[in-house]
């Protein structure tokens, strides 16, 4: 993955994140926190981070399925804004 692709990677993963800030109430966003900050991070532009982060809170979640529901729907919103 060249530089390119990687901040548009980046770029469109933030995006995903706004909506789903938006979409979801407050006590969900806290869970999310560590997720939120990968993204956001400036020492991260790789996405190693982001991956990572997502193991993390699928490994500790005691709901594994609303960590994998949002991943699912960060790629939908994904496929959406390249349609």
């Amino acid at each position: 993955m060249d530089s390119k692709q990687t901040a548009q990677l980046y770029k469109s993963l933030t995006e995903a994140l706004d909506k789903i800030k938006a979409a979801f109430p407050e006590n969900f966003k806290e869970k999310l926190q560590p997720f939120m900050e990968a993204i956001e991070s400036e020492n991260d532009k790789t996405g190693k981070g982001i991956i990572l982060t997502t193991v993390e809170l699928v490994e500790k979640s005691k709901n594994k399925g609303t960590v994998i529901g949002l991943m699912a729907a960060c790629k939908l919103l994904l496929v959406e804004e390249e349609e």
